[in-house]
Order: structure tokens, then C-alpha cells, then sequence
């Protein structure tokens, strides 16, 4: 597991605020998240959402991401959430239900020994931002550019305090991959009739983690309620 809630990626809202503010003027924007990753497997962020972000890295979901191959295998280019083919382990289900964000856009920048990717979301009532996102691709453009410019020596900062997050594989459609290993712990000992304080207790996590890992292998076995999942688990595992 990746702790970040340590790290100074999250010190810089008043700044990001500012800069937003031609997106914000627009559309209801509630969340800006800018991450820059390397092929080594090293990334910096800065976002105006932390417990999205400490909750991202926290219940492993950079294990699966549409968003967290390798850079190197992405072009630059705009991606509406929306619009995207799947969410097999049902991520933006999960940042809608906890965080209230949906409908988001993820705007790539392929710079060759770097990749960095730009994302906003707004609230889950607020669908009609795509035709924002698809009309208005121009404010986008020049807000990035006022990112580079404005936050040069902030970035430069930031590159000091990368940390290294696994990216995903090809494989990861496998139920065994596409679990974290925490996750699979998790689903082990609730198999064996392990209650969520025990589990908590074994491997060490909050009882509230452990309930987020149980909501997790509920969506991803399509289990109606915590002893369906119970009977799903002894039966795969």
C-alpha cells in the first residue's frame, strides 16, 4: 500500500483556485488533479481534493486504473469519463458514491520522459459539463499553459518528493490480478468467516479501510448483499 498523506501534494489550493478559475467560470468544477508520471514507475501530484486522493492510493486502485499504465503507452488527447469503454472495478462508482464527483475529463500531455495527466470532475447531477468538455477543448488548451508557466518552480519542487507506485499490467482483467494484495487478504479471511474488526485487527488497517475493501468485492463479484459475497469468496477463493 502507497501512504500519501505525508507528502506536499495537497499545500497548493489557493494557487490551483486561481488558476481553475477560467474552468470554474464555466462549469462547476469540483475537482482538479494534476499528476506527472515517469516510466520508472516515480509520480508527484498536487490536487484540491485530498481524502479523493489519499483514498485513491489507500485502497490500491492505482493497481487498475484506466489511467495508470506505463505513460509511455498514452498519445496525448482529451478523455471524458462518460465516454470511457468500462470501469470493470468499478472506480468512478466508488469516487461517485463517496466523494460525490462524476462526469469527469482526463486531458493527457505526452512529453516523451514524462506523462502528465490533467483531470476535473464536477457533480453527479451534472452531465450536461460534456458538451462543455467536447465544445470548449480551447479553455482547456490555454489553462494548461498557464499551469506550465505559472507553476514552473512549484513543479520543479515537487519533482523532489516523487514517490513509486506499481503501475498496471496487461493482466489485470484477472480477478486475482485486479485485487490488490490487501484486498485479497481481505477476501481470504472474510472467506474463512473472519468478521471486519478481525480482519482490521490481522492485517493491521482501520476498520473503516477494511469495510471499503468489503464495498469493493461487492461490486466486483455483483454480490447483493455481505452474504452473497460471503458464499461468492468460498466458493472462487
Amino acid at each position: 500500500m502507497v501512504d500519501i498523506s505525508q507528502y506536499p501534494y495537497f499545500s497548493y489550493d489557493q494557487v490551483i483556485d486561481q488558476l481553475c478559475e477560467p474552468i470554474t467560470q464555466h462549469a462547476d468544477i469540483r475537482l482538479f488533479i494534476f499528476c506527472r508520471k515517469y516510466p520508472n514507475q516515480e509520480r508527484f501530484m498536487m490536487s484540491t481534493h485530498k481524502s479523493l486522493g489519499v483514498d485513491y492510493y489507500s485502497l490500491e486502485f492505482y493497481r487498475y486504473g484506466l489511467f495508470n499504465k506505463n505513460p509511455q503507452t498514452y498519445e496525448s488527447g482529451f478523455h471524458m469519463w462518460d465516454h470511457l469503454a468500462c470501469d470493470p472495478n468499478k472506480i468512478y462508482e466508488h469516487i461517485r458514491r463517496e466523494h460525490s464527483l462524476a462526469h469527469g475529463l482526463t486531458v493527457v500531455q505526452q512529453h516523451g520522459d514524462y506523462c502528465d495527466f490533467f483531470m476535473v470532475a464536477t457533480s453527479p447531477n451534472n452531465s450536461q459539463i460534456n458538451n462543455f468538455y467536447l465544445n470548449r477543448k480551447e479553455v482547456f488548451t490555454q489553462f494548461m499553459g498557464d499551469f506550465y508557466e505559472t507553476l514552473a518552480p512549484t513543479l520543479q519542487e515537487l519533482a523532489h518528493h516523487k514517490v513509486a507506485v506499481p503501475y498496471r499490467t496487461d493482466g489485470d482483467e484477472n480477478f486475482r490480478i485486479t485485487l490488490s494484495p490487501r484486498q485479497q487478504d481481505c477476501a481470504l479471511l472474510m472467506a474463512q468467516g473472519f468478521t471486519s474488526k478481525e480482519i482490521a485487527k490481522t492485517l493491521h488497517l482501520s476498520y473503516r479501510t477494511v469495510e471499503e475493501y468489503i464495498n469493493i468485492l461487492k461490486e466486483r463479484f455483483e454480490a447483493k448483499n455481505r452474504t452473497h459475497l460471503l458464499g461468492m469468496l468460498q466458493k472462487n477463493l
